[in-house]
């Protein structure tokens, strides 16, 4: 079996070699619409060692706007958006995909500058702001530190506008309670919209309704009946 699916597989290639050769060869163009979810294809075409599975990021991108110039405008779960080109993308088809923005992942890019110095080197020792989210150069804050302070990070800017430690924790605890209860509105809706594949396994499991079977326990062969009560 394998040995015959191995030399389809071959032939299929040598067709799609020729055409190429000869001109008559046109590729598949993927048209991608707002909200696809896609994968950004890595530098190596294949994983090593294995000649079917694609080489990607493992981050999922949904699809922001695809522009006629062969671009796509993805933004990930972090908010941080990037222009790829449409042949570096592959779509994901995994139904459950998260699209929510969290901001609480979101990264500074390298070239973020400094608020004091306006400098974007040393971007390993630059703060970010729990308040105001600025960053600034450990011995650019007023005073200077000479390590990263533990918990939330208050500038003196936004000291000086009354903004405290506290403030920002709850400001934090109600972000964790609106994505809460944005995960169980999913769930929910998961359930009242099921997938097409959740809805063939309902219809599986519902024909098994009223069924008689039997196991064996310790050594006893027992009887029963499955009952559906639904999904």
């Amino acid at each position: 079996m394998a040995a015959g699916n191995l030399l389809i597989a071959q032939r299929r290639d040598q067709l799609t070699y020729a055409r190429k050769r000869d001109g008559t060869y046109l590729p598949k163009v993927r048209v991608y619409q707002e909200g696809d979810y896609v994968y950004v294809r890595t530098a190596s075409d294949c994983v090593a060692g294995s000649g079917l599975a694609m080489a990607v990021e493992p981050r999922v991108l949904r699809v922001v706007q695809a522009r006629d110039n062969g671009t796509v405008l993805v933004v990930g779960r972090d908010g941080g958006k990037r222009l790829l080109n449409a042949r570096n993308l592959t779509l994901c088809h995994n139904p459950n995909v998260d699209g929510e923005i969290d901001w609480s992942l979101a990264k500074p890019a390298e070239d973020f500058p400094c608020s004091v110095c306006q400098s974007a080197l040393h971007w390993g020792e630059l703060l970010l702001c729990d308040g105001c989210g600025l960053g600034c150069h450990l011995w650019c804050h007023q005073p200077p530190l000479s390590s990263v302070p533990a918990g939330n990070f208050i500038c003196s800017s936004c000291k000086d506008k009354g903004v405290t430690a506290d403030a920002v924790d709850k400001r934090q605890v109600s972000t964790q309670q609106q994505q809460q209860a944005r995960a169980e509105y999913r769930e929910y809706r998961a359930k009242a919209n099921p997938t097409a594949l959740q809805k063939r396994k309902d219809q599986a499991n519902a024909a098994l309704n009223g069924r008689l079977v039997t196991r064996r326990v310790d050594g006893t062969q027992q009887w029963g009946r499955l009952f559906f009560k639904g999904a």
